[in-house]
Order: C-alpha cells, then sequence, then structure tokens
C-alpha cells in the first residue's frame, strides 16, 4: 500500500470532475498520477472487451481498504465511465491514448509532491525540461510512453503552434505514424475548430474550443492508425504481383541479341587489305549470357516502397521533401490497383484497398455508436 500513500495527502473535499475549467491544475495532475497508477494504464490490452478494462498481464494490485477510500476521493468511478463511454473505444488503444489526451495540462502544478518523492507535502524540485510530476506505474517504476503536456489558454497560439503541441506529444506514440502525418491530421484538428487562418494570425482560444481540438486529434489520428493497420495486413497478404513472364523476357534477348549481330557484321567497313578475320561467337552461348542478369526482374517500384514503409527499423518516420503524386494502374492478384503516393507520410496507397479499409473503419464506428444508443435507451 505504501507506492499510494503519497496520494493520501489530497483534502478529500476536492473531488475531481476531470472537467479542466473546473478542477485546479494541482487536482488535475495528482488525480490522472493516481489514476494511471491504480487503472495500470501502461498495461491495458489494445481492445476492450465486455465493457471492462483488459489488461496484457495477469496481475492485479492487493486489495486494500484504503483504496475504497483513495478511489472515492479521485473518482474513480467516474473516470472509468469517462473511459469506456465512447464509440471509438472499438479502435485499437484508444482508451489508453484517451487517457493520454486528458493530459493536456494549461499550467504547472505547484507545490505538489512528486509520486516516488521521499517525503510529502513538499515542493518538487522541477527544471524547465521536466515541468511536470512523472507518471510512476504500480511497482514505482517511471514511464517513458506517458507524460504531460503543457497546452495553455492564456496565451496567444497560431495554427502552428497547436499543431506542433498536439502532434509533438505522446498520443498514438506506441505506433509509428511520421510526424508530417500527425502534423496535418493536427493542422485538421485546429481549422476544423477555430476556422483557417493564416500562418501568422494569432488568436485566443477558450477552454470548450481547446477540448474540441485535442478531441479531433485524438479521433482523426486513432481512425487513421486503424485504418493503416487494416490497410497494412491486407497488403502483405494480397501483395502486387508483377506480370511479366520469363518466357517472354528470354525470347526477346534471344532476338535482341541475334539482330545485334547481324547489324554488327553488315556495318563493318570493308578494307582490300587482308585483315584479321573477327573471332566469332556462338549467337546461342552470347544471347543466353546476355539475358541471364534481365531475367532476375525486380520488383516494382512501388512494392519495394511498401516493404520499406512499414519496417519501422529500416524506414524509420522521417520529414522529407514531398514528391510528385504517383498514379498508376496495373492488374494483380487482388484485381484492379491504384497506387497513389501520400506526399504527407511517403506513402504509396493502392487507393481501391484504402477506401475499402476506410469504409470498414467508418462502418465500425457508426455501429458501435448505434449499439451504445440503443443500450442507454433501454436504460
Amino acid at each position: 500500500m505504501g507506492l499510494f500513500n503519497v496520494f493520501i495527502s489530497l483534502d478529500s473535499t476536492s473531488i475531481p470532475t476531470f472537467d479542466p475549467s473546473i478542477d485546479s491544475i494541482n487536482l488535475q495532475v495528482k488525480s490522472l498520477l493516481y489514476l494511471y497508477k491504480r487503472l495500470r494504464i501502461n498495461k491495458l490490452f489494445h481492445l476492450v472487451k465486455n465493457d471492462e478494462l483488459t489488461y496484457t498481464d495477469s496481475s492485479v494490485i492487493d486489495d486494500d481498504p484504503t483504496f475504497a477510500k483513495l478511489d472515492k476521493t479521485y473518482n474513480l468511478a467516474k473516470f472509468k465511465e469517462i473511459l469506456h463511454d465512447d464509440e471509438y473505444r472499438v479502435l485499437v488503444d484508444f482508451v489508453k491514448n484517451k487517457f493520454r489526451s486528458m493530459c493536456f495540462i494549461n499550467d504547472v502544478p505547484t507545490n505538489l509532491s512528486r509520486p516516488g518523492s521521499p517525503t510529502r507535502n513538499q515542493s518538487s524540485s522541477i527544471t524547465n525540461d521536466d515541468e511536470f510530476p512523472p507518471f510512476l506505474d504500480y511497482k514505482d517504476r517511471r514511464s517513458k510512453l506517458f507524460k504531460f503536456t503543457l497546452f495553455p489558454i492564456t496565451q496567444q497560439h497560431t495554427i502552428e503552434s497547436i499543431a506542433s503541441i498536439l502532434s509533438g506529444s505522446n498520443i498514438y506514440i506506441e505506433h509509428k505514424v511520421p510526424f508530417l502525418k500527425k502534423y496535418n491530421i493536427a493542422i485538421s484538428a485546429v481549422t476544423s475548430v477555430i476556422g483557417n487562418q493564416t500562418s501568422s494570425a494569432k488568436f485566443s482560444i477558450t477552454q470548450i474550443q481547446k477540448t474540441k481540438i485535442i478531441r479531433n486529434y485524438l479521433t482523426l489520428l486513432a481512425t487513421h492508425v486503424q485504418v493503416m493497420r487494416i490497410y497494412e495486413e491486407y497488403t502483405k497478404l494480397h501483395p502486387i504481383v508483377t506480370t511479366t513472364s520469363t518466357s517472354t523476357t528470354t525470347s526477346l534477348n534471344h532476338s535482341t541479341s541475334k539482330l545485334s549481330l547481324k547489324e554488327s557484321s553488315s556495318a563493318s567497313p570493308s578494307s582490300t587489305s587482308p585483315t584479321k578475320p573477327p573471332i566469332s561467337r556462338s549467337p546461342t552461348k552470347l544471347a543466353r549470357r546476355e539475358s541471364q542478369p534481365k531475367l532476375r526482374t525486380k520488383p516494382s517500384i512501388p512494392k519495394l516502397r511498401l516493404e520499406e514503409l512499414y519496417n519501422p527499423v529500416a524506414n524509420p518516420p522521417q520529414i522529407q521533401p514531398g514528391e510528385k503524386m504517383l498514379n498508376g494502374g496495373s492488374s494483380g492478384s487482388s484485381g484492379s490497383i491504384t497506387l497513389s503516393e501520400d506526399v504527407e507520410g511517403k506513402e504509396i496507397l493502392r487507393l481501391d484497398v484504402y477506401e475499402r479499409c476506410k469504409r470498414a473503419v467508418d462502418d465500425k464506428i457508426k455501429s458501435e455508436r448505434k449499439r451504445r444508443s440503443m443500450v442507454k435507451e433501454g436504460m
């Protein structure tokens, strides 16, 4: 129980509502630190099962009587309801990243003892690089994948400054989304709330607008991650197949070699002086030797790029200058194929497959929304 002693100092009358316009900065930070540890957020399974939080391991926190008091103090039941009550929870790792979306704080906490500090009620030494207390799991281990992010509403912003805050956060850090893709999603999330602005235009936002912007970024990025996961799996099972046959290539190389020999013989200049006759080569051997390298056909550029794109070791996310759009048509094992290069993330997409994946994800979200609506009506 010692791991949770630091949280007992909170005034029991300060019950978090999880509304940033109501809860103090200290209450927001301390409640999220406790709930992260208590619910073992870092160990959540990719998807919710049977309306319950599911974990990747079988570990449980000891059932201590003090938990009942702390759970009530930090409004555990309300927080679990917030995490669950969402049609997007059918998407991979959504609940875990919804927690992260609640970690954008308007200001730095003051006089807040850090979980793991040797003494309580003592102001922690916070540096410019570490303005917030770290998240510690139920074994008191510091997490590198969860952090608080400063996102103030008391200062003016630009679209780019907000996009930088969002794309620089840890939302969906487990997935290899190119930074430029996240940045452009963030731009869309901002403009859908405050409208189009010039790059240098400064403006203020309200807490309600900030909440909507973060929500937009979370859902747009979650949808993109889910669509790409389905797309990647499909393209692995149904790769693009080149249609050039070996026999056609061999025949063409033989014909080219014979034609080249005839042209070389007829084009040689005549001379009255005796000359050394040229060394003749067997057309068959020559053709075979010259055609061998051409038989080893390389896969198409789109296929190579597809293999590189989804290998995080060989091709880590990078910001690179845009390239020209590539559209082409070919036939393969999965029917008609249209390829398109996404300049944002260096993605080459088979548009027919991508659109089907996108529709499948949209249908899944709509189905969950309808199901939850029926459940609420039946209550």
